[in-house]
């Protein structure tokens, strides 16, 4: 399907159409090749600034570390429900005080 494209000849704006502009609407644009408004219309994709990379490497952490609460959450209602003792999860209480601290660092 053929497009048409148009630059405003005040400089503020593109036209992408499906069917070309009348003589009349044509006298506030300049007809322009499909390469031209593709080159002036172009976006480059945004890069990241170390700091949006930081916050994305520290919210990627935090994910990580709210994973690893949740998959030994187990071990604390086992404790709350008396099938099991702090003593036999004491190394397992530890890392998630020590998870929790990070997640708090990060934030």
């Amino acid at each position: 399907m053929k497009r048409f494209y148009y630059k405003a000849k005040s400089g503020n704006g593109y036209l992408n159409l499906k069917s070309p502009l009348s003589k009349n609407e044509l006298k506030d644009y300049v007809e322009i090749t499909e390469e031209q408004f593709n080159f002036e219309t172009y976006v480059a994709p945004h890069e990241p600034t170390a700091e949006e990379l930081a916050a994305q490497e520290a919210r990627a952490e935090i994910a990580r570390l709210k994973k690893r609460l949740a998959d030994t959450d187990y071990c604390v209602i086992k404790i709350a429900e008396g099938a099991a003792t702090v003593e036999e999860y004491a190394d397992v209480i530890a890392q998630r005080a020590a998870w929790r601290a990070r997640i708090n660092e990060l934030l």
